[in-house]
């Protein structure tokens, strides 16, 4: 990593993975430094393999640097960031927050209130209950990049998923429930959705070039099985719609 992406609980620089699906409980990784001290809860340089694991009351914060080349520290995963592929399986990503710069002179970006990560591949995962914020934001509750430095594009798939309540809060913001960059535009990756529900997620209009949106696509998504995704509207409640 050659950019401050700022403070994290714990860290890898190496891939990495946690089975505890031999713990009826799971195991809980949660950020309690509160208010006065923020942090993310994981941030992996590597791959990441998770099983079983519920992460909690993480905050990735843009705070000031003595540096001209980089002012700021880098909003990105409030709960997980990951540089690499982040492969999930029956988590809990809940409660994280990641925010950024608010200074409208300065577009940084905030990515991913639960989970950013190069790639995800999640199945009978919830991510629920996130938010970005900033001056620009996208993945209320996970952004996917699509790829890393000098890669070509990384197909992301959610199989059996729950993306619900999260939500983005910026004069840019997009994806309220989820948002994938599809490798860049040079790139084509797809995002891959699986009897999922997307439901009751936020990109709310209201400032000039807010963006509403519960998923947020710059390539492709494919959706197999029946998925469902919850629209709430100003006026008659949520809309359902279901895709085969």
């Amino acid at each position: 990593q050659d950019r401050d992406y700022g403070r994290s609980a714990l860290y890898a620089k190496k891939s990495l993975a946690i089975d505890a699906s031999n713990l009826p409980a799971g195991i809980t990784l949660a950020w309690a430094g509160g208010d006065a001290s923020h942090a993310r809860v994981l941030a992996v340089y590597g791959d990441l393999a998770l099983n079983n694991v519920t992460l909690t009351s993480g905050y990735a914060q843009a705070e000031a640097l003595d540096s001209t080349a980089q002012p700021w520290t880098l909003a990105r995963g409030g709960g997980l960031a990951v540089w690499g592929t982040a492969t999930l399986d029956h988590c809990t990503i809940g409660g994280n927050t990641a925010s950024g710069d608010l200074d409208v002179g300065r577009d940084r970006g905030t990515y991913g209130g639960g989970i950013y990560a190069n790639a995800v591949a999640l199945a009978d995962c919830v991510v629920s209950g996130n938010l970005a914020t900033g001056y620009g934001a996208a993945g209320g509750g996970i952004y996917s990049v699509g790829g890393g430095d000098g890669a070509s594009g990384i197909d992301a798939r959610l199989t059996r998923c729950a993306v619900t309540g999260n939500r983005v809060t910026a004069q840019h913001a997009y994806g309220g429930g989820l948002f994938t960059l599809g490798g860049g535009p040079s790139h084509s990756a797809t995002m891959t959705l699986t009897n999922c529900t997307i439901a009751r997620n936020l990109a709310p209009v209201g400032l000039p070039r807010r963006r509403r949106g519960y998923i947020g696509l710059n390539h492709n998504m494919r959706c197999h099985d029946p998925c469902s995704i919850h629209h709430p509207t100003s006026t008659k409640g949520p809309a359902r719609r279901r895709y085969k």
